[in-house]
């Protein structure tokens, strides 16, 4: 008949334990000692063990399960159980015992069976030895494996165990993978600071949602992911949605003197509709979610086949884009900037094409978005302000005309803590005069971080760079800002100029504009002339400078030198 192990046992003193007996147990602690006669059912503790406990032997529980954690008591006899069953003489297991002053220790518990003739249990001796010590860093390893600090929610290595166990299975569920829109503008213009308190306070909205069936993680930055199971009707999913989507729009924080709403855009994949692997699952999420950031911010998209397309040629565009830097597929073209009172030549601007083998372009719009997605537009940046800086310092040398260079500048590259360094070597390299040289910034960029701009602009013009500030009339066109940035040039957009001459709006705020910047000696350049009209007008005003297609179009090196410098200025 099999011995099962699961009786009420009583702790004796140590007067009965017979120390000889244990140096027959293979491995042995100096902590704690015990025997259990398990014909008898009582337990025999030694001296140390009662000390390891804060017990005394006239105040010990009567019985072993009242020593022993509520938690873990099942499957410590479960385990002696098991190893009875399997024959296993030497054995260990972990357990919490709890202590007189009421706390509990976590316990490493060595043991071994004894046997009769007659082949049957008689006896167990062991070894107590106290590991909350290791237990507690062991808790604090995990926590940092598997928990995010700010947030104390679980992390991307959390979510993807998760993940492969419900795989794993066969219940449903869905994975929900959450943005929250414009976090990086309130890192930029706020403060990481600011930004790490509105993290931490809309993960405790987050927390609410948790239960039995939903888990919240924070997947990276200002990233969350629920996995919603036993859940794949999208009737349910949509109203667990709803309710999340409400839930934060419906709170505003206020930290420090900000006042901060919160809006977030959400993709949904299913298992094991979509997928029954954990990364296609994220995947699929995470493209339903960047797909609905192109339609509106503050929605959600259910995963379909048809994102998946989108998706897979967005990454195909991707990697060409990074073999097109390898393989020298980018091209600098020059637009001709032209001085509006003597129609001459002063300068042109550096826009960046792709041209693939097969002689197709594609044009900025197209690539530059993509490019600062994936962290392309540091390399390229750095590629345009090299190859405009050596081909104009070329052209000065061959012509002996001074023409100056302008670049566009994005804000991935201002907010590169190397940018200054970065325009100094080119400079250096090309051995190019940085007086001909006219950096452009956009309007929208410069007053994200006004002040963190001021800096890196003063910066700048330490070098005798020259600041221009482009898309005038896009963004907020606060002429405040005209006077507290160091700039040399502001940039009127094109969208400004389409039919001014017959649009009395746009004529009064262009000559106010062109008044109060030769006030505060600013240099005035219109870009997108396109008609003789357009341009007699803005001669009117005393504009400075004009560039547009009524001059000429962007040109390679070659078409641009036979255009334009060949010919005459």
């Amino acid at each position: 008949m099999e011995l099962r192990i699961n009786e009420i046992l009583s702790i004796e003193k140590t007067s009965n334990f017979d120390l000889e007996e244990y140096r027959t147990i293979l491995c042995s602690s100096k902590y704690g000692l015990w025997k259990w006669d398990i014909l008898s059912s009582k337990i025999y503790f030694s001296r140390e063990c009662f000390e390891l406990l804060g017990y005394s032997e006239n105040n010990i529980y009567n019985s072993l399960t009242q020593l022993i954690h509520k938690d873990d008591i099942k499957e410590f006899f479960a385990t002696i159980n098991n190893n009875i069953k399997d024959k296993i003489d030497i054995f260990d297991f972990e357990c919490r015992l709890i202590r007189y002053d009421g706390n509990c220790i976590w316990s490493f518990i060595e043991a071994k069976f004894f046997y009769n003739k007659y082949g049957k249990i008689t006896k167990m001796l062991g070894s107590i030895t106290d590991i909350t010590h290791r237990k507690t860093w062991e808790k604090k390893l995990y926590s940092i494996a598997y928990y995010d600090n700010l947030t104390k929610l679980p992390n991307s290595n959390m979510l993807q165990s998760d993940l492969e166990k419900l795989c794993s299975g066969d219940i449903v569920f869905s994975t929900i993978c959450m943005n929250i829109d414009d976090f990086k503008t309130i890192n930029n213009t706020l403060g990481h600071d600011v930004g790490d308190k509105y993290l931490e306070k809309i993960s405790k909205l987050l927390k609410n949602f948790c239960s039995d069936n939903c888990s919240v993680y924070r997947q990276s930055g200002d990233e969350f992911v629920f996995l919603l199971k036993g859940v794949d009707k999208i009737e349910l999913i949509e109203h667990f949605v709803d309710l999340v989507q409400k839930t934060l729009t419906s709170n505003t924080f206020q930290i420090n003197d900000n006042q901060l709403g919160i809006t977030t855009t959400i993709g949904v994949s299913i298992f094991p509709k979509h997928s029954t692997l954990p990364y296609e699952l994220l995947r699929f999420s995470s493209n339903a979610m960047y797909f609905a950031k192109n339609f509106a911010k503050s929605t959600y998209i259910i995963y379909s086949h048809n994102i998946s397309l989108k998706a897979l040629e967005k990454s195909k565009f991707e990697n060409n884009l990074r073999l097109a830097l390898i393989n020298n597929e980018f091209q600098v073209y020059y637009q001709p900037q032209v001085n509006i009172k003597t129609g001459k030549l002063i300068g042109m601007e550096a826009l960046l094409r792709w041209i693939k083998p097969d002689g197709t372009k594609i044009m900025p719009s197209e690539f530059i978005p993509i490019a600062e997605d994936i962290g392309l537009i540091l390399p390229l940046g750095e590629f345009v302000l090299r190859q405009a800086c050596r081909q104009t310092k070329f052209w000065h040398a061959k012509y002996s005309y001074p023409l100056k260079i302008s670049v566009n500048i994005s804000e991935k590259q201002l907010e590169n803590k190397n940018f200054i360094d970065i325009v100094s070597n080119v400079l250096t390299e090309t051995e190019f005069n940085p007086k001909y040289l006219e950096l452009e910034i956009t309007e929208s960029t410069a007053i994200k971080d006004i002040n963190n701009i001021v800096i890196l602009l003063n910066k700048l013009k330490d070098i005798n760079v020259k600041i221009a500030l482009d898309d005038f009339g896009t963004g907020y066109s606060s002429l405040s800002y005209l006077k507290e940035l160091p700039l040399n040039t502001i940039k009127i957009d094109k969208s400004f100029i389409d039919n001014i001459e017959y649009d009395k709006k746009k004529k009064a705020i262009m000559k106010s504009v062109a008044i109060l910047s030769h006030d505060i000696d600013l240099n005035i350049i219109c870009e997108g002339v396109e008609t003789e009209n357009q341009l007699e007008f803005l001669k009117s005003i005393n504009c400075d400078e004009v560039q547009g297609y009524y001059f000429g179009k962007p040109l390679s090196v070659e078409d641009f030198e036979t255009n334009f410098l060949i010919q005459g200025y």
